[in-house]
């Protein structure tokens, strides 16, 4: 037997170990990762329109539950946080967002990290006359639910619903009101809103690496 074969043998015996260790513990061999190559995970990015001290909402049904979230979801491939908040927002609420507003969702410089790996939060205020700020009246079901493949997703939208940003604010009515993701993704959102100073009632003082 040769160099070449012997190493050759080495790797099928140690494979042949991996895998008898894999069944004895109930489940497949753990495949190790391939030199050179590494995932990433895709980041998700969400923003919280404001209109008129209110708050754009979705209404979706997942596991069962039919609660709130908002408006935000993963990154595609060379996406900045604003692109993609911009992109998922236009698509969750049917395509039905103005140009000026996902140009300025896309604009967004503060983020705030949100927590249990959430992702990343921001807050854009629209004017009063602002044609967005009825966009609600607007929802489009259909478009909605394909842009996420709605027959094979886990989550169907149901709508939009202005909520007011006193109750958005609250940790009790997020809680109440809201799926997981959701809860911490609009804490995270009222601070970065609370920091561009457009809400001074902001309860909690920012601090490099919160995550909320």
């Amino acid at each position: 037997m040769n160099a070449g074969e012997r190493a050759f043998a080495t790797k099928q015996a140690k494979g042949k170990q991996r895998r008898a260790a894999a069944s004895a513990a109930g489940g497949p061999p753990t495949k190790k990762p391939r030199q050179g190559s590494t995932k990433r995970r895709s980041l998700v990015a969400c923003v919280a329109l404001v209109h008129k001290d209110r708050v754009l909402l979705t209404r979706e049904t997942r596991g069962g539950k039919r609660l709130l979230n908002l408006p935000g979801g993963k990154g595609e491939a060379g996406e900045t946080l604003g692109q993609t908040a911009a992109r998922e927002a236009h698509e969750e609420t049917g395509m039905q967002l103005t140009k000026r507003t996902r140009t300025a969702i896309a604009c967004i410089a503060d983020w705030a990290e949100c927590g249990a790996n959430q992702g990343y939060a921001g807050a854009l205020t629209l004017a009063d006359d602002d044609p967005d700020g009825s966009v609600d009246a607007r929802f489009d079901r259909a478009a909605a639910n394909s842009q996420h493949g709605f027959y094979g997703s886990k989550t169907a939208h149901e709508g939009l619903e202005w909520h007011a940003l006193a109750d958005v604010h609250s940790d009790a009515w997020r809680r109440e009101h809201m799926h997981f993701p959701g809860q911490h993704r609009a804490a995270a959102a009222m601070h970065a809103l609370g920091r561009a100073g457009a809400d001074p009632s902001t309860d909690a003082p920012w601090e490099p690496g919160a995550k909320f």
